[in-house]
């Protein structure tokens, strides 16, 4: 389970997206439930960061998680 919360890049909290999200392994995928508020209409992407410390914003929280070196 992942809580939602929006910081700024030094790490303070701020007003913005909220929500709780559930990620959960599947053998084709992930799966991702849960509910978000604040944000505007029509679509939006998210990206997951290799740590969770958020003392420091993004700054802590390490690079974009991804795997398989995938860009796009």
């Amino acid at each position: 389970m992942a809580n939602l919360k929006a910081y700024d890049e030094n790490g303070m909290s701020m007003d913005g997206p909220k929500g709780v999200l559930t990620l959960e392994q599947h053998p084709n995928g992930i799966r991702i439930m849960g509910t978000i508020t604040g944000l505007s209409p029509g679509m939006h992407g998210f990206h997951v960061h290799e740590k969770g410390d958020i003392s420091m914003g993004c700054n802590s929280a390490g690079p974009h998680y991804n795997p398989y070196m995938v860009h796009t």
